[in-house]
């Protein structure tokens, strides 16, 4: 099947155009036959009437008992003369009584035979030279004899008029059509203009200028179109946006994870090499595997991190009763040891409550917070703990006063890798996925993280976990 290469602006104007024609063609048509048949219809009833008329005027010229047939010949000859017409007189028996030439052969046979007491009959015909004429034809009746009376009434002008008004029509169709064809392809292009205008804008969106946009003022279904076309491509530029977005992160995320790996590995690999090529004291040999050691647990912290990542990516939380004090009691007891060699103190403001949260991952994200503000202080720091149950949330607050982040970290932070304080973070041991672990965990539960700082005074994180 071959494609259609008819441009929609065309097939509108063909449409226009043949409704247009089809519907002065009817138009036309319908009052011409009107007309026609009107003045047809007229003309009958007016040769009717004059045959009739002829009848009335041969009765009472005949007298009332017996027609003379000179009487009637005479009349009809006079009246012949005087309104136009051809008659013809023939008796029961087809005897011709009268007629102006005998040879004449517009009288045509077999109407006299359908003709019966007082019942007029008449026909349409054509004569020799094809112009359109009435024949009638009535039965005269005196005591002994009938007689049948035919008339000849030409109705050609009628036929004339007729095609004279087919012949204006046409030429006024034409032009009609014609004027009918110019403002088929005015509207065409008006009604077109905005769909070709959303082409175009279709086109630049799939050539990549997500920005492009369709300037339609207009009140009707197009507007709305176009309306809902612009709102389409808004959210297709930020969607686009959101990915490119999504991209880089992903590409800074792998190339964050390369260079975490890189570090460790490489000094794993040095210092093996030196124990495998060289013989070492044996001070200088534990320094070496302690540094193999110390790399070695930055790499399995990193994976087990990684790891905690994608599973929480993918996993559904179950929520159970979880007693807050008696869980963060236990947090505070595992990091006590950490806490003590860094000289940090933990201050803890909870009451005992019920929660409805998944305890080991609500204790992963507190150890987590608890843990990054450790990294972030200096010796002699204090870490205060609440936690508290609102209406809606459940609420925990963790507060440090130790470096404290630049604003215009802050929305960063949360970032797979990325660490305010590289140097710092390193030598703590942070890869900065700590954060990014939380957020997750707050994310399962429905609930969101807030984080208030200021350089040198201290980091302030909110987190609340929608109940239900």
């Amino acid at each position: 099947m071959k494609n259609d290469n008819i441009k929609f602006i065309d097939k509108l104007q063909i449409l226009i155009v043949i409704i247009l024609s089809f519907a002065v063609g009817i138009c036309g048509t319908s009052l011409i036959n009107f007309s026609f048949e009107s003045s047809k219809n007229n003309s009958i009833e007016d040769v009717q009437d004059t045959h009739k008329l002829v009848m009335y005027i041969l009765a009472a010229s005949a007298g009332k008992d017996n027609f003379e047939i000179n009487k009637l010949s005479s009349t009809l000859r006079i009246l012949e003369r005087q309104i136009g017409k051809k008659f013809k007189l023939t008796d029961e028996k087809g005897h011709v009584l009268y007629q102006k030439r005998h040879n004449d052969k517009s009288f045509k046979k077999g109407l006299i035979e359908k003709v019966s007491n007082d019942k007029l009959v008449w026909r349409i015909q054509k004569d020799v030279l094809g112009a359109h004429e009435i024949q009638v034809a009535t039965a005269i009746s005196d005591k002994d004899d009938i007689f049948y009376l035919e008339s000849i009434h030409p109705i050609e002008k009628i036929y004339q008029e007729r095609d004279e008004m087919i012949s204006r029509f046409l030429i006024i169709m034409f032009v009609i059509v014609t004027l009918g064809i110019l403002l088929a392809r005015y509207f065409s292009i008006l009604i077109t203009n905005p769909l070709t205008e959303l082409a175009k804008t279709a086109r630049a969106i799939a050539k990549g200028d997500f920005s492009k946009r369709v300037y339609i003022k207009s009140d009707d279904e197009i507007g709305q179109l176009a309306d809902d076309f612009n709102i389409m491509a808004k959210r297709v530029e930020e969607n686009i946006i959101k990915l490119e977005r999504e991209m880089k992160k992903q590409e800074e995320f792998i190339a964050s994870f390369a260079h975490e790996l890189r570090t460790p590995m490489t000094s794993i690999i040095g210092y093996a090499d030196i124990m495998r090529s060289h013989s070492l004291s044996n001070d200088l040999r534990k320094k070496a595997l302690n540094y193999i050691f110390t790399e070695g647990k930055r790499l399995e912290r990193l994976s087990n991190k990684l790891l905690d990542i994608i599973v929480l990516e993918k996993k559904q939380i179950e929520r159970t009763e979880c007693n807050i004090y008696n869980l963060l009691i236990q947090i505070c007891g595992l990091l006590e040891n950490r806490m003590k060699e860094f000289d940090i103190n933990i201050k803890l403001n909870c009451v005992e409550e019920i929660w409805f949260v998944e305890p080991d991952l609500i204790k992963t994200l507190i150890t987590n917070l608890i843990d990054n503000a450790r990294k972030a202080m200096p010796k002699g720091g204090v870490i205060n703990i609440f936690a508290q149950n609102d209406s809606n949330f459940y609420k925990i607050l963790i507060k440090d006063n130790g470096y404290g982040i630049p604003k215009n970290e802050i929305s960063r932070i949360k970032e797979p890798f990325y660490r305010v304080d590289k140097a710092r973070s390193k030598a703590s041991g942070g890869a900065g996925l700590g954060l990014t672990i939380c957020n997750k965990i707050v994310q399962l539960h429905n609930g969101r993280i807030h984080i208030e700082s200021e350089n040198n005074c201290g980091t302030t994180i909110y987190v609340y976990l929608r109940k239900g």
